[in-house]
């Protein structure tokens, strides 16, 4: 099992990797996320499933609301930067999550009552927090 300065020292050890497969990461998601939204808008259909924004916001939150353990604990330039481009999501997301919740009723269920279906969302991201 590693312990946290092992995986700092891999992560130093390997720069040009580390930093080539996150640019993948972080550029793939966000062709990913924004070509979702697009085609939300062209098509007037979820173009996002919804199960994955509860889990990218929850995931993106979390780890920018918790930048004084990645700041002042694991201090490392990775992880700090990361921090920072982690930033606007949350925001992002939140705003892309009231948009297609809303697509998402009409397309799914325009059978159930308003605030039954956002109930359901809110359940739904509610325990994606807590996971």
């Amino acid at each position: 099992m590693y312990t946290i300065p092992q995986a700092l020292a891999t992560i130093d050890n390997n720069t040009t990797w580390v930093l080539f497969f996150s640019a993948c990461g972080w550029i793939g998601g966000t062709i990913q996320f924004f070509e979702g939204l697009r085609l939300t808008w062209r098509d007037k259909v979820v173009g996002l499933p919804l199960g994955y924004l509860c889990i990218i916001f929850a995931h993106d939150a979390y780890f920018f609301l918790h930048f004084d353990f990645w700041f002042n604990q694991v201090d490392h330039w990775y992880f700090n930067a990361t921090t920072w481009l982690f930033a606007a999501w949350p925001v992002i997301e939140v705003v892309a999550i009231v948009w297609l919740v809303r697509v998402a009723r009409r397309e799914v269920a325009p059978q159930l009552p308003v605030l039954g279906w956002y109930g359901i969302y809110g359940l739904y991201q509610l325990t994606a927090i807590a996971l």
